[in-house]
């Protein structure tokens, strides 16, 4: 029969507590009693004054958290990382109206993601990355107005980008990479003028096409990572106008058509890779410009893809790629 060891009673005395914080704290060892989290009856205890509650890196915490925090009205943030908390999100959870960061990273919960989030309208930060989340993105998250930072990264999330996702005015980091999306890009992202890092690589059916978003539009943008996506179709020349664009990822796709030119004018440009596409034609990309790039230019494994010497040293020919000249 399993054991459970308890938090001490005298803890849920404290009713003027405002933070509350364990770190490392339940280890997780076969000689150790694993540890559960007290039940909303012990919570509802702190619920007038606590507004900042983490489990940080306790593996010997586990099983579910059910309801326990949702009475926590006054919290306004809640971290649980790297834990062995396991079950679905409850749907209690969007009862946390003063919530202004949410992090439930690295732990084990699976199923979908409690539309009652939807309503945490004060909401700034929001990571439930690398856990077993799955199912489609509740159309409810466009009611994070406030949403700054969404990190759901590492899960088996799916289905199609709710349209809703444009009402996210505020954010500026959108990490959805290694799930399972689906349907190609929301028209509603180039609405989304705050962005500054869009990372979805590795979602290996999205099929999105690039030519259905105006890029200009997102004038902010620092890093777009669509690699390993299915991603079709021709890069469009407006992608060229993200001035703030540094790191470019579309490798490993199925993109066709010539390399605009137009790269060489993204002033803030350092990373650029397009290996493993159906690109074709010529580059005739300027010497100063690989000698920029160097190793963070990638074009390689685009077999009807080759580079123009023009008086250009052959030494600057990007890796993996033919010169024009050569049969």
């Amino acid at each position: 029969m399993d054991t459970y060891s308890e938090f001490d009673s005298h803890l849920f005395q404290l009713k003027h507590l405002r933070r509350l914080s364990f770190s490392n704290c339940f280890l997780s060892s076969h000689r150790t009693a694993s540890v559960r989290i007290p039940s909303m009856s012990d919570w509802s205890k702190l619920a007038n004054g606590l507004e900042y509650l983490e489990f940080r890196l306790n593996p010997g915490l586990t099983r579910t958290i059910h309801n326990a925090f949702g009475c926590l009205i006054n919290l306004e943030s809640l971290v649980l990382v790297e834990n062995g908390l396991t079950g679905e999100l409850p749907f209690e959870l969007g009862n946390l109206v003063q919530l202004k960061r949410l992090v439930l990273a690295g732990n084990r919960f699976f199923g979908q993601i409690p539309a009652s989030l939807g309503g945490l309208t004060e909401l700034l930060i929001f990571d439930a990355s690398r856990n077993f989340l799955s199912g489609p993105l509740p159309i409810t998250l466009g009611g994070l107005i406030s949403l700054i930072k969404l990190d759901l990264s590492n899960n088996q999330v799916g289905g199609k980008f709710p349209g809703e996702i444009g009402n996210l005015k505020n954010l500026t980091l959108a990490d959805l990479s290694c799930n399972n999306f689906s349907g190609g890009l929301p028209e509603s992202i180039q609405e989304m003028p705050s962005l500054q890092e869009l990372l979805l690589s590795k979602n290996p059916n999205l099929g999105a096409d690039l030519m259905v978003i105006s890029w200009k539009n997102l004038q902010n943008l620092e890093v777009l990572d669509l690699s390993y996506t299915g991603t079709t179709g021709n890069v469009p020349e407006s992608v060229s106008e993200l001035k703030q664009l540094r790191f470019l990822g579309l490798n490993n796709n199925h993109l066709s058509g010539s390399i605009p030119q137009s790269f060489q004018s993204l002033p803030s440009i350092s990373s650029l890779y397009l290996d493993g596409n159906d690109f074709s034609g010529k580059l005739e990309f300027p010497e100063w410009f690989y000698e920029k790039m160097g190793s963070r230019f990638r074009v390689s494994d685009n077999p009807n893809l080759c580079c123009t010497l023009q008086n250009m040293s052959s030494r600057h020919v990007p890796v993996g790629i033919r010169t024009c000249d050569q049969h």
